[in-house]
């Protein structure tokens, strides 16, 4: 309908929906009458399950390291119990959870450090080649995908020590797209559903500080193992979650 309004001047917004009324296997000359919703619906569902198992599990890996970096446990559980108070036990807002900046810099960093070696696969489109600002070369079609290892344990990128867990490193959200923290991509192709997945995961972390009393005999982080390209599973070590009402 804005499109019919507005004629030419009509600019198409960056997000998910209008990616896939793009798609001509969707909506064949963006005809809104003539729309596939099986396919519509197939990657939604696709979407859906990709972000829930993707999202648990990074509130996994922050959890764990919350557990065993006990020299944070203080600031981060007053940081939530000032937040509870100040809101009456109701954060329902991204306001309201952009305020848990302790907590946001301590999940960014936990992210850095339990990150997959490679990621954001691209595909070359140019007709024959694209070269690189170092003159390396690639041809139409080859799919390259990022060295997270080294833009993460850059030591011009991150600062100094980059292997060593620092939850003050940061001093923006980690939502925020940053060309030297690339873990929800860059640019109108990054991640859409980043907010969602850090809001899981800070509301997550924020109600078992409130509640609970973690426990473990690591004080210090266990370096993580690759199978791969990607991340291994969470090494197990004896832990507990105890009620502390």
């Amino acid at each position: 309908m804005r499109k019919k309004k507005l004629g030419d001047a009509w600019v198409p917004p960056i997000d998910v929906l209008q990616c896939f009324l793009n798609d001509p296997e969707i909506a064949p000359d963006l005809n809104l009458n003539n729309v596939n919703y099986n396919l519509f619906a197939d990657i939604i569902g696709i979407f859906i399950f990709a972000s829930m198992g993707t999202s648990s599990n990074r509130a996994s890996y922050a959890l764990y390291e919350l557990a065993k970096r006990k020299e944070y446990w203080q600031e981060l559980c007053q940081e939530a119990q000032e937040i509870n108070k100040k809101y009456n036990g109701n954060f329902k807002t991204f306001d309201n959870i952009d305020k848990m900046v302790k907590l946001n810099r301590f999940i960014k960093e936990t992210f850095r450090l339990n990150s997959d070696i490679l990621g954001l696969p691209r595909q070359c489109l140019n007709d024959s080649h694209y070269t690189f600002m170092n003159g390396y070369q690639i041809p139409y079609g080859r799919i390259i995908s990022l060295d997270f290892l080294e833009l993460n344990f850059d030591e011009k990128l991150q600062g100094t020590n980059p292997k060593d867990f620092n939850a003050y490193r940061h001093n923006s959200s980690v939502t925020k797209l940053d060309r030297n923290y690339l873990l929800f991509g860059f640019g109108k192709h990054a991640c859409p559903g980043r907010n969602y997945a850090i809001t899981l995961t800070i509301i997550t972390l924020h109600h078992i500080m409130l509640n609970y009393y973690l426990r473990t005999k690591f004080e210090n982080a266990v370096p993580r193992t690759h199978k791969g390209f990607f991340i291994g599973p969470i090494k197990p070590y004896e832990s507990s979650i105890e009620n502390n009402n």
